[in-house]
């Protein structure tokens, strides 16, 4: 596996932004503000026009198309959220599959149909699945490292986390993380192609056999993340914030910083602002609400802007009583900076990138602990409890970090070409978590000469589905899978299961079950790349 080089990094980073270790600053210089700073005398003259960046919540289809209802030619349906096909296991580029005789059974199983009268209604919502591989070595002992793909993003890992099982015992696996597998397109309505304001996640099967039919997309998974120690940033780290308890009429005490800086020579990554307003392209304004005594502070009152090149030739700062932008509207300016004594302890700290983004993201990957584990604990009345045994709910910082890296550096404000989504430099505006993507569990087995063992990956998948329409007022689940990848590890037989409890009903397939007639097992044929079936309640 080959390192980053830095001038050659995911979506390119700017060269102007590296300098050689040993001009590379590590030295930390503190100033500290307790007194607020006014704007500059010039910019009280001047009425101010605010072009404001909305942040997209979620994804749609750029031209607003219900994807739900279109059939493509093999007669399955697209789904708006579709949460991809079930992949084959693996091998690593050059393994040796010489000699092995390999026969594969898929099992659907809605579990929670048996116990249907605890439930308010039958759940298809998702199902367990057993991808269970019985592997023939009839040559000599050898090691094979396997892959097994699957679709999923970071916060769903709790739930799509697999377990590998050979002969009755779990193995580890290490786990690599695809790019996000989607696109960005344009907001709903707009008449702007090429525009990548919207998050827009894969809707068919199609796009992920694109995906997989060369080794490119896992050769980058694979990557090692690049070394940021080399880029020199200056931090400008905000906390301890406060304002006058005693004012009733403060609404909602509101700080506003104030950057100029050229966008040739300096980018601004943030973390802790849930405002960004831009003038005349080298003034930036970044806002978060003042933390009241009553309120539990976002990451402990600590807010960062990360200067990435040039500091800014001038930091201003602005207190006023209410959030919004409303008082840099033509004739509102007297609203502007109307909340005295109030402000913020302000730190200016020289470091590399590396530093800066381990003091923001910390704060980051916290949150995500946070919101798993309380998501987790949600879920657990749904999977039986031998599932604990291999809990693999929450990803390292490590892992977590290399994430945001690899996609600040293709999609952020440091590649040459930014998507319009993260523009602001918002850290909180990545879809780092939320991306579907692909990802690769690798692990190794040891195949004993004229020996057979048999492997079961277990894991749980949610159904394709729609958000509205028909099939969303029908209850209509969408699973899947696919045969054909490249590298994929050569399939004497296959067969599927599906086991329904006499609740489901099949209304579009190509499977071959035939659930009125008992038949739950069938044959699969290898000249089909893709299996699905879509379902009801009875």
């Amino acid at each position: 596996m080959k390192k980053y080089d830095l001038l050659d990094a995911v979506g390119g980073i700017k060269p102007a932004y590296i300098e050689s270790a040993d001009k590379s600053k590590k030295v930390r210089k503190k100033h500290t503000w307790k007194a607020l700073v006014a704007l500059a005398a010039c910019l009280c003259l001047v009425v101010l026009s605010i072009q404001l960046l909305p942040k997209v919540l979620g994804g749609r289809t750029g031209d607003g198309s219900n994807a739900g209802d279109h059939l493509l030619a093999d007669g399955s349906s697209e789904f708006m959220s579709y949460k991809g096909p079930v992949l084959p296991l693996s091998v690593l580029k050059g393994e040796d599959q010489e000699n092995l005789s390999v026969h594969r059974k898929i099992l659907y199983d809605f579990y929670l149909l048996k116990d249907k009268q605890e439930r308010d209604k039958a759940n298809l919502s998702f199902v367990q699945v057993k991808d269970i591989y019985r592997v023939e070595n009839t040559g000599s002992k050898r090691t094979i490292k396997f892959l097994y793909p699957f679709v999923s993003s970071v916060d769903e890992l709790f739930f799509t986390a697999h377990r590998i099982i050979k002969d009755g015992k779990i193995i580890e696996s290490n786990l690599h993380y695809g790019d996000f597998a989607g696109y960005f397109s344009a907001a709903y309505g707009s008449q702007k192609a090429d525009e990548t304001l919207n998050l827009e996640n894969i809707n068919n099967w199609l796009d992920f056999q694109r995906m997989l039919s060369t080794t490119a997309y896992l050769e980058k998974a694979m990557e090692v993340q690049q070394d940021l120690r080399q880029i020199p940033v200056t931090v400008y780290e905000f906390k301890d914030s406060y304002y006058p308890e005693d004012r009733q009429d403060v609404e909602n005490p509101t700080l506003i910083a104030g950057l100029v800086f050229d966008k040739e020579k300096t980018n601004v990554l943030s973390l802790g602002f849930n405002g960004f307003a831009t003038r005349d392209n080298d003034q930036k304004y970044y806002m978060y609400s003042i933390p009241k005594k009553s309120e539990t502070p976002y990451i402990d009152d600590h807010h960062y802007l990360i200067i990435v090149g040039e500091d800014t030739s001038s930091l201003s700062i602005e207190t006023q009583s209410s959030g919004g932008w409303d008082a840099y509207e033509e004739g509102n300016e007297a609203k502007r900076n109307d909340l005295e004594g109030a402000g913020a302890k302000i730190e200016r700290l020289e470091m590399s990138l590396e530093e800066a983004l381990d003091l923001a993201l910390q704060h980051l990957y916290e949150l995500y602990r946070q919101d798993i584990q309380s998501t987790v604990s949600d879920y657990r009345s749904w999977q039986p409890s031998s599932w604990e045994e291999s809990d693999k709910s929450v990803i390292s910082y490590e892992d977590f970090k290399e994430l945001y890296v690899r996609e600040i550096l293709q999609f952020g404000v440091l590649s040459e070409n930014p998507i319009m989504r993260y523009e602001d430099g918002s850290l909180e505006s990545f879809d780092t978590r939320n991306a579907q993507r692909i990802f690769f569990a690798e692990f190794e087995l040891e195949l004993e000469a004229s020996k057979e063992i048999n492997l079961s990956i277990e894991t749980y998948k949610k159904g394709s589905m729609d958000f509205y329409g028909k099939k969303n007022s029908a209850g209509v689940y969408g699973y899947d899978l696919l045969n054909h990848v490249m590298n994929a590890l050569e399939i004497n037989s296959t067969e599927a299961e599906i086991k329904d409890y006499g609740e489901v009903e099949i209304i579009r397939q190509n499977f071959g079950f035939d659930l009125k007639n008992d038949i739950r097992t069938v044959q699969l044929s290898d000249d089909i790349s893709h299996y699905y079936m879509e379902v009801m309640a009875k």
